[in-house]
This record gives C-alpha cells, sequence and structure tokens, in this order.
C-alpha cells in the first residue's frame, strides 16, 4: 500500500498494489478490471434500459 497526500488538490490517494506470480498475472488483472468497471457496466445498463 502506498498513500500520496495531494496538497494541491486537497486530497489523499491509496494506492493498493497486489503480488501475484507471473503465470497468472492476466487472470489477476482481469479480475481487478472486471471489478473496478462493474459499477459502471450496471450504470450504463440502468440508462440503456431507461431504469434509472
Amino acid at each position: 500500500m502506498a498513500v500520496y497526500e495531494d496538497p494541491i488538490f486537497g486530497q489523499v490517494i491509496f494506492t493498493l498494489f497486489r503480488v501475484v506470480k507471473h503465470d497468472d498475472l492476466d487472470k489477476a488483472y482481469k479480475g481487478v478490471a472486471e471489478s473496478l468497471y462493474q459499477e459502471l457496466v450496471h450504470h450504463n445498463r440502468e440508462i440503456c434500459t431507461g431504469r434509472l
């Protein structure tokens, strides 16, 4: 984990690192990407179907 305090924007940024075996790199990346974008995809589906 790394913590950075940004005085210009008045915010604190936390960066989490994950250590994986080289053979599992692609699987780990896809899992993280899916988790990050799951909310966005769900929100876009609601917009497309008019459920907002």
